[in-house]
């Protein structure tokens, strides 16, 4: 047996389309919560700028300030990569600090 739908297709046109484009399980996943938000706001400026976070987690640009502005949500596996990017940081700062320590007359 076939079956013909009878629901009606409609081009889409605007706006309002937009919105149901972004309730896609493909675009909101995620969670969308102020401390993350912030989080890669701050990791974002820790780590040089927003082009280092992209670099780090591995989206463009636009995607980045769009999670940063609740218009997508922040996964795990974002933040892991965030949390990796700024250890990676902070043990070239360490290891930097401790070389410069070295040239330190007693």
């Amino acid at each position: 047996m076939t079956s013909t739908s009878t629901t009606p297709v409609r081009p889409r046109t605007g706006k309002a389309d937009a919105l149901v484009c972004a309730a896609k399980p493909a675009q909101s996943r995620g969670v969308i919560s102020m401390a993350r938000m912030q989080g890669l706001e701050t990791a974002s400026k820790m780590l040089g700028g927003q082009q280092a976070l992209c670099s780090a987690i591995g989206v463009e640009t636009r995607s980045l300030r769009a999670k940063m502005a609740a218009e997508r949500g922040i996964s795990d596996g974002d933040l892991r990569l965030t949390i990796g990017a700024l250890e990676g940081k902070a043990k070239r700062l360490l290891d930097h600090a401790e070389k410069l320590r070295g040239e330190v007359s007693s």
